[in-house]
């Protein structure tokens, strides 16, 4: 798979400064969404405030995850560092259903957003999220860009 265009990282840096305001919004309707299409897959969470919580570590993570665009091999590590800490492993993402959870997010993000969601928008989140999964599942190499090379 290629490498996230000029223009796709550009969507996504609006897209996600639009976003993050909005953020527990979305986790609330991700969830939902997540819960609609495969309730197995969704975390039980005893009260509101550990959806507040699971919010704030997404805005952690995606925000994290924007910033480091332009080399997706320091987003990968830094990525394989934060799912450690929140206690992910490897293999409990290899068993998730990841078409089902980026589906959610999508929908999520499209709901959040409503008129500054666009095709172009869904096409660049779910492209990031499949270059992602691929490294993380090191399916793919990743070639650092000519002008990040030392």
């Amino acid at each position: 798979m290629k490498e996230l265009t000029s223009r796709e990282i550009q969507v996504l840096k609006k897209s996600w400064k639009d976003m993050a305001p909005r953020l527990h919004e979305m986790t609330a309707c991700f969830y939902n969404n997540l819960y609609s299409i495969d309730r197995a897959l969704v975390p039980s969470f005893s009260d509101q405030l550990a959806m507040y919580k699971q919010a704030d570590k997404a805005l952690y993570s995606i925000g994290f995850l924007i910033a480091s665009l332009e080399n997706l091999l320091i987003a990968n590590a830094g990525i394989r560092k934060i799912f450690s800490e929140y206690g992910a492993t490897h293999k409990k993402i290899k068993l998730s259903d990841s078409s089902k959870v980026i589906k959610a997010f999508i929908l999520a993000a499209k709901s959040t957003l409503r008129d500054e969601w666009s095709n172009e928008t869904s096409i660049c989140w779910y492209r990031l999220f499949t270059i992602l999964l691929e490294l993380l599942n090191n399916r793919m190499t990743y070639t650092r860009p000519e002008h990040l090379r030392i």
